[in-house]
């Protein structure tokens, strides 16, 4: 009935949900196959636009892109991912509309970020063109006592990019790794622990020897000065007999 009545596959699979009830309805096609065909006929959604950046700070990033042709189906959400500069594994968040706010970024630091359009019935869609980013940095990232807390993390937690993100949070917070060692375990803890770091690194770091150790080791005592030795001679002259005196 579709065939005679000149539809083709690819034409009633871009038509809206609307269109494609009324095509049935007036094939009357039975209610039992217009979910199979409705199914079959579906497309997956187009590409979305390029992400591009709304606002940032020095943690966080939000974008927006346009919305990709719905293919017949509408949208249901958008499946958005990024990765920091080097990183092998995509995060990923689920967004309602041609938005959003990506949190616990890195300062100073470069993500790439791309975005692909969901629909009921063919899920994932095709990903958008990839955008670069980036966050602002924190005046100061560079110094010293920022760079010895981040080597610092990198040896103790997994990824480096986790390390880092630990390290600028407890930076702006004031913290320094001399700061950080002076701490008794549970405070450490509850500090870290404010800061909304993940369990496991909570432990590792409170776990830490290299951190729990004192900062420079104390100096030795002073050893006993050692005694000087008597002139040749001396014993002798004392137990020598006092001249005139008794044998």
């Amino acid at each position: 009935r579709l065939a005679r009545a000149l539809y083709d596959a690819e034409t009633l699979s871009r038509l809206p949900l609307d269109e494609l009830r009324d095509v049935f309805d007036r094939l009357q096609v039975l209610p039992k196959h217009r979910d199979r065909l409705r199914s079959a006929l579906a497309l997956p959604p187009g590409q979305p636009s390029r992400p591009h950046k709304l606002s940032a700070s020095t943690d966080s990033v939000t974008v927006g892109w346009a919305a990709p042709e719905a293919c017949g189906n509408p949208v249901v959400e958008y499946l958005l991912q990024w990765r920091q500069r080097g990183a092998e594994r995509w995060e990923e968040m689920r967004c309602a509309c041609t938005c959003g706010r990506v949190e616990n970024l890195v300062p100073g630091c470069e993500y790439t970020i791309r975005v692909a359009a969901c629909n009921e019935l063919r899920g994932l869609g095709q990903w958008s063109v990839e955008a670069t980013v980036h966050t602002p940095g924190l005046d100061g990232l560079a110094c010293p006592p920022y760079i010895q807390l981040s080597r610092f993390l990198r040896g103790v937690l997994n990824t480096a990019e986790y390390a880092d993100q630990v390290a600028a949070a407890l930076f702006q917070d004031q913290w320094t790794l001399a700061s950080l060692q002076s701490l008794p375990p549970d405070r450490l803890t509850a500090v870290l622990r404010s800061l909304n770091a993940k369990e496991g690194a909570v432990h590792a770091i409170a776990a830490s020897h290299a951190l729990r150790a004192p900062l420079s080791e104390p100096e030795p005592a002073p050893a006993a000065p050692a005694r000087a030795p008597e002139p040749a001679g001396t014993a002798a002259a004392a137990s020598a007999p006092e001249p005139g005196g008794p044998a």
